[in-house]
């Protein structure tokens, strides 16, 4: 399993409200029709618990793939292409990580 997570920045003179409405509205949808994604989940970033705003990004993308096949193949797909020039008109700025999960059963302790 392939899992990249998106810090994304709203693009410059963009409100809160029309960067999220835009993700969920737009942009949303069309990764959802895009094949190869497995499962594809939207953080809007609501508040932060850090000293500081600095670094606090406006949303968090989650995707998930079976293979770095079908993460190539989903990019490379007319729609993963309508996607990153879609990205221009709400994102100002992104970094993304491949992370490797290690999940604790917290049920299990008790």
């Amino acid at each position: 399993m392939i899992k990249r997570l998106t810090l994304i920045y709203r693009k410059d003179g963009m409100t809160v409200e029309q960067f999220r409405t835009h993700w969920r509205e737009v942009h949303g949808p069309l990764a959802a029709r895009t094949a190869g994604l497995r499962r594809y989940i939207q953080h809007h970033v609501v508040d932060t618990r850090s000293p500081s705003n600095v670094l606090r990004p406006d949303g968090i993308a989650e995707l998930w793939f079976d293979s770095t096949e079908d993460e190539t193949a989903f990019f490379a797909s007319e729609l993963g292409k309508l996607q990153r020039e879609d990205g221009r008109n709400f994102v100002g700025f992104s970094t993304t990580f491949i992370v490797d999960d290690h999940e604790f059963d917290l049920a299990a302790k008790s």
